[in-house]
């Protein structure tokens, strides 16, 4: 100010934006849209469709798992509410206090991928986090999850994700790649699970 330089703080600049999206992705990849809007697309509307939805539909009464809760993560839970999930986070940095007041259970990663219906990768890409959901930790999430990923590519081994995605058994929404300027549509034309 002594300078006559002004300074702006946009610590939660994208927190809403980026919450608003997770929340959309989750429900989207909730009801598998991906092979939905893929069946569309090609001129597929048989009477099938129905089971486009076996993953689990909707969104309310669900266990959403959130691995890292800064201030997008703490948006999102926010915008959960309505929704009436329990809502479980895995962040390391986190203080308990935060938990109580935002009202989730302050858990392990391990937990959150064997014991969510929904999981919202929020983790910001570190040297501890790159890589940090990978084939051990995918095999761990239980068959009918949504997985969603809007923090960064490289925080989920793509290989193994598509492996696991190719198993059918669980959905992806995702919002980044690894590398992160990849044309993700060769990679993951063959998982129908994605999104």
């Amino acid at each position: 100010w002594q300078r006559g330089i002004r300074t702006v703080d946009t610590t939660n600049g994208s927190s809403y934006p980026v919450a608003e999206w997770a929340l959309a992705l989750t429900l989207i990849t909730l009801r598998n849209a991906g092979k939905l809007f893929r069946r569309l697309i090609a001129g597929d509307t048989g009477k099938d469709m129905a089971e486009i939805d076996r993953m689990g539909g909707i969104l309310t009464g669900k266990r959403v798992g959130l691995i890292g809760c800064g201030h997008m993560g703490q948006r999102l839970i926010k915008l959960l509410r309505p929704f009436e999930c329990e809502i479980w986070v895995h962040d390391p940095y986190l203080p308990q206090e935060m938990a109580e007041v935002l009202g989730f259970l302050q858990t392990s990663l391990e937990k959150v991928l064997t014991g969510c219906d929904v999981i919202v990768c929020m983790a910001p890409l570190t040297p501890q986090t790159k890589g940090m959901l990978g084939r051990r930790e995918l095999d761990m999430i239980r068959p009918r999850t949504a997985l969603v990923n809007v923090s960064r590519g490289a925080i989920i081994d793509s290989a193994a994700l598509i492996d696991r995605l190719k198993r059918g058994d669980i959905t992806a929404g995702l919002d980044v790649f690894d590398p992160e300027q990849s044309r993700p549509t060769a990679r993951y034309s063959s998982c129908p699970m994605s999104l």
